[in-house]
This record gives C-alpha cells, structure tokens and sequence, in this order.
C-alpha cells in the first residue's frame, strides 16, 4: 500500500483490523498505472449497531491527495455500497464529521442522506449544507426507506 499509507500505517494494527473486518470481497484497492502506487481504497462491512439488526457500513475512503478531484471517491463509493447490496444489504451507512466536507459531498452524490436521529442533527446537517452551497431539504428525506426499499444515511 506504499504511496497511500505510510509503512507505519501498514503495519498498524488498526488497519489490519479494520481490514479484516470487510465483509468478503469487500475491500477495493485503486493502483496507479504507471506508478504502481495504490491512490484509494475504501471498505464494505457488516455493522450491527444495536437498531438495524443487518446493516452496512462504508469505511475507510481514502483518496491520495495527488489524486483528489478526478471521481476516484465516487467511483470507490459505488463499488463499496453495490458490494453490500449485491450481498443483500438494505440499510448502509456511513459515518462522517463535518470536516470531511469533500467526502460529504462524494456521499450526498452518492444518494446517501443525513440522518436526522436527533434534535441536534437537525442544525448539524444544515450547517454542513450551507457550507456546500447545497440547498437543506430534510423534508424531502422522510420515507426515503419505504419508498427506496434501500437507505444509505450519513451519520
């Protein structure tokens, strides 16, 4: 994984256990041709989180910064979320925090919506929309899983 991670990533166990815990071919690598060099990757796993009792989850987007703003992040995040509905999943999810105005972005695009679990999710996402000069609809996502049949939210 040279070029992505550093050989201290490599060899630390918080990837190796987040690596492990992909559901099976869930795990996608983007090398670069000519270098040779992985430039993203991104994870597919199963996550049972106490209320959706088989859910998914998308971990672990990492695109190299040399190769930011060409689609790799959405086309890994294609990837990822058709693997777990391929296997049989409804409920996808992945988390975020409001630095990560890019991958948020890649998300929305994606068709994944906030999760609006608590008050303060509320004000959380509109902020988060204003600072992405996207227009805040949280009306429009009500239903979304009884109508979709497949929900992916943001968290």
């Amino acid at each position: 994984m040279a070029g992505l991670f550093s050989e201290e990533d490599i060899s630390s166990l918080k990837l190796k256990k987040e690596i492990t815990m992909c559901v099976p071919r869930g795990h996608f690598v983007i090398v670069h041709e000519l270098s040779k060099k992985i430039v993203g990757t991104f994870m597919a796993r199963h996550n049972y989180d106490g209320i959706h009792e088989y859910s998914g989850r998308i971990h672990w987007l990492v695109v190299h910064p040399d190769h930011r703003g060409k689609g790799l992040g959405f086309f890994l995040t294609a990837l990822t979320v058709n693997r777990l509905i391929d296997i049989g999943y409804k409920t996808i999810f992945v988390g975020t925090n409001d630095e990560m105005l890019a991958a948020i972005k890649t998300y929305l695009k994606a068709g994944f919506v906030p999760n609006l679990f608590r008050q303060g999710m509320y004000r959380r996402w509109e902020k988060i929309y204003r600072m992405l000069n996207l227009e805040y609809t949280p009306e429009d996502w009500t239903g979304l899983k009884e109508r979709m049949g497949i929900f992916h939210y943001l968290k």
